[in-house]
């Protein structure tokens, strides 16, 4: 069974993948290890009483993929026996040979040893069991196979023998051979297209012998019942259509299926598609759904199913003609087809690309719409200004003549220009006007801007016509009017816009100028009216007022004049504003002037030269003034000039009042030190006069030095009554005396110290006088007390 090298060298191939029984009678490199050879003997059965038996083995030898035999692992599978075992164990039967030369045979039936053995082979999910039992004896062994398709899925029986040097003739009787072909179970499913089982459609059991085919035909079935090829016709399931099917775990569409020995692998996949309808919706370009195109239902048959192209049902004429219709009624053709009404999901470019489904479903079929044009008209408004005219021209040159789009569209963004002043009425060809009621299909948005625009959309009538195919635009001037707005009334005149009005007369008032939009006039002038009313402003403005006794100064009469001249209301409001102040002004400087000339007299300087020249040329330019020959300005410089000269004698008579307040203070100050000194003068007279009691020089220049002071006292009264009367001096003059006076004061109180300090000289003097005359005295008297102090001592002695 396994590789062999013959003598010559060549290698005789095994049998790969083999499996082999049998009986071992000699051991060899690589048999089972309980397998022992016998010996030579002289006779005796089976190999010889005087030789040993050894011990045969039973077992099971298999090869590898190439054919070499596998090496077996010790006596695992191999049971051993012997001449005295071999009959219990094996059965063997027979006298055996008589000797080792023996070649007797008992015939071809009839051999000196037999055992009778009966070998079964079974096979179950892949594993092949083959079991070898002896008849007579109490063996049995058994092998299982692993069977693989495309390598031992496909076996035969065969039988050999060898020897060696020693040898016997050896073979094998069949007396018996049953062969039971496998069979395997193959499942049959009725899925849908989606490969799920159809309801009420259980799955069926097909019992064949391994290697047949099944397969599934539409016409022509055949069990065959004496052959290995057997088909099968699909079932009919109501509500479904076959469509085909798949073979085996792989699921081929090709068939038949080869039955495999192992059940798992034997499946037969009928399939149906579920029978449906398809229902086309014509919509518009905005998914509408069409009145005017009816819905087709395809499929109507029951012979349509899932996966089948719409264009394949029996009633696709249907569809044609609707789509025919379509055409007919503002339509080209379509633009695609989807599989909802929200048109997210387009499945192609026409019905083609529409499926039946595994249930009844709708596809929407979007036509593409026609093209379509609503024209526009303008009849323009007459009698109109040349600037109402090109208004008009501009509106209608600015705004569409055509609405165009598509059938059952919307209108395009469109703006019907109305020209200021003016009125626009939009009728539609059957004479409706539009109006901006946003309930009617058709109507006006009126812009920011007094346009309007036309929303509506390309609607057609039954017969496929434009329903509305123009509109007419017939634009008419507004009326307006002339006004003439008072400050406290209004007046007017009517017309219409782009119109002409007449002049009309402005209602005057007393003591009052007229002025029309700040002109001065007493009517409103004609004109052409624009867009809207024209209204004119009448405003008052008073008339100057009388200048009285300054009428005549230049500077007022100017004045008057520039007002008189003024034609615009602001320069007249200017020109009186300058008026009345020129007015002012001059009855002012003249009321100063007065003013001035009177305050001479009460200034006390009416004999000051510079103040009565000032007040005789301040006289004589009034008079000048009133006569219209001086202005209010030499009005003003005369009055300043006397202001002035009344001024500078006032000051003049100021600063003479502080300098002779300073020199008085001055005065009294110094007086003040004399009075201090004659006061100290008196008071060293008073210690001398003290310290000489009874002396009448000194007692005399006392009271001399004490009436010294009382002057000085009486002088300081008077200039300090001086300096409290400088204030209310009305002249220079009499600032000059009391600073004169105060000089002379303080001259007084001068000599009154100088007297006084003549009196404590003259005291100091008869002081030092009467001390010496005490002191010669005093003298005289020490020296005579001390002659006789010096002649009682004498006599003591």
């Amino acid at each position: 069974m396994g590789e062999e090298k013959k003598d010559d060298g060549t290698t005789v191939p095994g049998i790969p993948n083999a499996v082999q029984w049998g009986i071992d009678f000699y051991q060899n490199e690589g048999d089972a290890t309980n397998l022992v050879n016998p010996t030579d003997g002289t006779g005796g059965t089976l190999l010889g009483s005087d030789g040993k038996d050894g011990t045969q083995v039973a077992g099971f030898c298999t090869t590898d993929a190439s054919g070499k035999l596998n090496t077996v692992s010790g006596s695992t599978g191999f049971e051993s026996f012997d001449h005295s075992t071999g009959s219990s164990l094996m059965g063997f039967s027979g006298p055996g040979p008589d000797s080792k030369t023996d070649d007797g045979w008992a015939g071809p039936s009839d051999p000196n040893l037999e055992a009778e053995m009966t070998a079964t082979y079974t096979y179950s999910n892949g594993v092949g069991t083959l079991t070898i039992k002896a008849d007579n004896g109490t063996y049995s062994a058994s092998k299982q196979i692993t069977i693989t398709d495309g390598v031992n899925s496909t076996m035969s029986v065969g039988f050999k023998a060898s020897d060696g040097a020693k040898y016997s003739q050896k073979g094998v009787t069949i007396r018996e051979f049953d062969l039971t072909l496998p069979t395997a179970d193959t499942k049959v499913n009725y899925i849908d297209k989606e490969g799920n089982a159809i309801s009420g459609q259980a799955s069926t059991t097909i019992k064949s012998n391994v290697n047949d085919t099944l397969g599934i035909v539409t016409s022509g079935a055949s069990t065959n019942t004496t052959g290995t090829a057997h088909t099968f016709t699909a079932p009919t399931i109501a509500g479904y259509t076959y469509t085909g099917t798949t073979y085996g775990t792989a699921k081929s569409t090709t068939g038949p299926l080869t039955v495999s020995d192992t059940d798992a692998n034997n499946i037969i996949n009928v399939q149906y598609a579920k029978n449906s309808k398809l229902t086309t919706v014509f919509v518009d370009q905005n998914g509408h759904v069409l009145s005017t195109v009816p819905s087709v239902e395809l499929g109507t048959a029951g012979t349509n199913y899932g996966g089948q192209k719409a264009t394949d049902a029996a009633d696709y004429a249907d569809y044609t003609a609707a789509l025919a219709t379509a055409k007919s009624n503002g339509y080209t053709g379509v633009s695609g087809v989807y599989s909802d009404a929200a048109l997210t999901t387009k499945l192609g470019a026409d019905l083609s690309a529409a499926t039946f489904g595994n249930t009844d479903k709708t596809v929407y079929v979007q036509l593409t719409p026609a093209p379509k044009t609503a024209t526009i008209t303008y009849n323009k408004a007459t009698g109109l200004s040349t600037a109402g005219s090109t208004a008009q021209d501009n509106a209608v040159s600015a705004s569409p003549t055509s609405l165009t789009g598509v059938t059952n569209d919307k209108y395009p963004a469109n703006t019907i220009q109305v020209p200021a002043g003016m009125t626009a009425t939009i009728k539609d060809a059957a004479g409706n006007t539009l109006d901006t009621d946003t309930s009617k299909a058709t109507h006006l948005v009126k812009n920011s801007d007094g346009s309007y625009t036309i929303v509506g959309a390309f609607s057609l009538t039954s017969a496929g016509a434009l329903a509305v195919p123009s509109y007419t635009v017939t634009y008419t001037a507004n009326a307006v009017k002339m006004i003439q707005q008072y400050p406290d009334e209004t007046r007017s005149n009517a017309g219409t816009a782009y119109g002409s009005y007449s002049a009309a007369g402005v209602v005057q008032k007393s003591g009052y100028v007229s002025f029309v939009d700040g002109t001065k006039a007493n009517q409103t002038p004609a004109g052409t009216f624009g867009a809207t009313d024209k209204t004119y402003t009448i405003t008052y403005e008073a008339v100057p007022a009388t200048a009285g006794e300054v009428a005549n100064e230049p500077t007022v009469t100017a004045a008057l004049a520039a007002v008189n001249a003024a034609t615009t209301e602001t320069d007249y409001k200017a020109a009186l504003a300058a008026y009345n102040t020129a007015v002012s002004a001059a009855q002012t400087a003249r009321d100063n002037a007065e003013t001035a000339a009177k305050s001479v007299d009460s200034s006390g300087f009416s004999t000051v030269t510079a103040v009565s020249a000032a007040q005789t040329n301040l006289n004589n330019v009034l008079a000048q003034a009133a006569a219209g020959q001086a202005t209010t300005q030499q009005v003003i410089d005369a009055t300043t000039a006397l202001q002035t000269a009344i001024s500078d004698a006032q000051a003049a008579l100021d600063a003479a009042k502080a300098q002779a307040k300073t020199d008085i203070q001055a005065n009294i100050d110094d007086i003040n030190t004399q009075i201090t000194q004659i006061q100290a003068d008196i008071d060293a007279i008073q210690a001398l006069a003290d310290r000489n009691p009874g002396d009448t020089t000194i007692a005399g220049l006392l009271a001399d030095a004490q009436q010294r002071l009382v002057n000085a006292q009486s002088q300081l009264t008077q200039a300090e009554a001086a300096l409290a009367a400088v204030d209310s001096a009305a002249t220079i003059a009499d600032v000059t005396n009391l600073s004169d006076g105060a000089d002379q004061n303080q001259a007084a109180a001068d000599s009154a110290r100088t007297i006084a300090d003549q009196d404590l000289a003259a005291a100091q003097a008869q002081d030092a006088l009467n001390l010496k005359n005490a002191k010669d005295e005093a003298t005289a008297t020490a020296e005579t007390t001390t002659t006789a102090n010096q002649a009682a001592i004498q006599q003591i002695e």
